[in-house]
This record gives C-alpha cells, structure tokens and sequence, in this order.
C-alpha cells in the first residue's frame, strides 16, 4: 500500500497535540505566567500563544485564533504586553515545558532524535499563509531537551492549525457556528467548555444553531444531521490533506519512529496530575 502522507498527518496530529497542548493547562504553565506578571489564564493562554507573532494586538490575535471572542481575547491583549515582553514570554514558556518534563518525570530516552525528526517534518512545511506555523519558525530553540522539542512540535501543530482556519474560513462560518458543529459532531467537550473559554453567550449560541437548522446541519435534538455529518468530516479530511507536506518529507519510516518516541512523553502528560483537566484519549498505535 503506498504511503499516506495525509493518514499520517492525522495518526501524528493524535500525539503531536497532546504533547503541544500540555501549555494550555499545565500548572507549570500557570506558574510561569504568573512568574513574570501574567494573569495566568487569559493573558497567559494569548500571550504564550501569540508571542511568536510579536506583541500583536487583540485584532490580530481573534482573527488568527478563529473561535475566540473579541471580547475573551481582550481580556488578555494587550495588557498582557505591558507586564511582559514577546521576548520574556518566549522565555516563560520554555521554562514551562522544561519544568514540566522534569515533574511528571517524563521519558528523556529519543529526545534529541524526535526533535530532528519533527525538525525534518517542520522543514517540509509550505509555510505561506500560515503565520502561526511561519511564527514558531523563526523561534530560535531554547537549547534545553525538552523545550527544543516542544517548540519543533509547535511548527507542527501550527501549521495544521491553520490549515484547518483556512478551511474555516473558506467556509464562511461564523466562528460560533464552527463551535456548535463542532460539540455536536465529537462527545469529550460540550458546549459549558466553549462557552466559558470562548466567551460566546447564550443568545449568540442560539443564534448559530438557528443558522444551522436553516442549512439543514442541524435537527431539532442539537445533533448534526447526515449533510452537517458530511460536511464535518470533509473538513477533518482536508484539514488532514493540507497537513500532510511535513509527513510527506519525512517519509513513512521516519514518520513511524517520530510516532514512536512521542506516544510514550503523550501518555505520561494524559496521566499526569494537573496537566489535563480530564485525560485525553492518546492513539492506541501508528497503525491504529
């Protein structure tokens, strides 16, 4: 069978994720935000994410990020720059994944050899018209173990990112409408998680699934419908196909072994405590 550059975006994307994502909800996360003057919810999640980018404003921030409200992304931007610089918090976040890594005790065996791979991966990349991805490019590593690995993955992940923004917004859906199908197609995080992190009230909630009905994605239960079912994993297949350049350079053995340094470090943070609020599912195998 010939090799399957977008399958194994999407087998990789499993781990690569939750390995990236550990910044959004790990307590050394908080810490560190809160290190260098960072409220560490608001303005740590915008602030860490967006540093790459410089210290951009609160406009940038909701347009490149998609789903987020302008009114959550104020809450961080752009006071978060007036405490600390792109450069501290470039800084922070490094120390973050470092300290981390050290705490749960996660595997150090591979590190250096999946941050070549992924670094392999990432030069494959067509970075135009991705500014998350070409961002986390320009970021020199941080020359500690688990935080150069962190940051290679981070291309990675940003790079399917938007990819996947792309296609949003190709769709001409309002970022609550991609919400609503979005809790409606997947079971793990209902529409309370959404709303409080992203800010969007009932009324507006409401007013997206109305709009949804109307295209007929949507029934009166909530759920999506066979043609909002159908639109919904045609997305996650294109997004998989427009992710699948980095995984095309490296090639299927490589790809594999990357795959198999990183399910272990993904299982440790799944299972570690403060790290994920509940424990994400990590993919069984390569060929799973």
């Amino acid at each position: 069978m010939p090799f399957d550059a977008a399958r194994t975006a999407r087998t990789l994307h499993g781990v690569v994720e939750l390995v990236h994502t550990t910044l959004y909800f790990a307590r050394d996360a908080r810490d560190a935000w809160s290190g260098i003057g960072l409220e560490p919810l608001a303005q740590g999640y915008f602030a860490g994410r967006a540093a790459p980018l410089g210290a951009v404003g609160p406009e940038v921030v909701t347009a490149i990020f998609f789903n987020f409200s302008p009114t959550a992304v104020g809450f961080g931007l752009p006071a978060a720059w007036e405490a600390a610089s792109p450069a501290e918090v470039l800084a922070a976040r490094a120390r973050a994944m470092e300290a981390l890594f050290e705490r749960v005790s996660a595997p150090g065996d591979g590190l250096a050899e999946a941050t070549e791979l992924a670094g392999v991966a990432a030069g494959g990349a067509d970075l135009v018209g991705r500014p998350l991805a070409a961002a986390n490019a320009a970021v020199p590593l941080p020359g500690t173990p688990f935080a150069d690995l962190w940051q290679t993955l981070t291309i990675l992940r940003e790079h399917r990112g938007d990819g996947h923004v792309a296609l949003l917004t190709a769709s001409g859906l309002h970022p609550v409408e991609v919400l609503v199908a979005y809790t409606s197609w997947q079971s793990q995080l209902r529409r309370g998680f959404y709303q409080r992190t992203r800010l969007w009230d009932d009324q507006a909630w409401g007013e997206a699934e109305q709009r949804l009905r109307e295209r007929g994605w949507l029934d009166d239960t909530g759920s999506l419908t066979d043609a909002g079912q159908r639109w919904r994993q045609t997305l996650e297949d294109d997004t998989d196909r427009l992710a699948a350049a980095p995984y095309a350079a490296l090639g299927e053995d490589r790809s594999r072994r990357l795959f198999d340094l990183l399910r272990p470090l993904a299982a440790v943070f799944a299972e570690a405590e403060d790290v994920y609020p509940r424990p994400p599912a990590v993919p069984a195998s390569f060929d799973a």
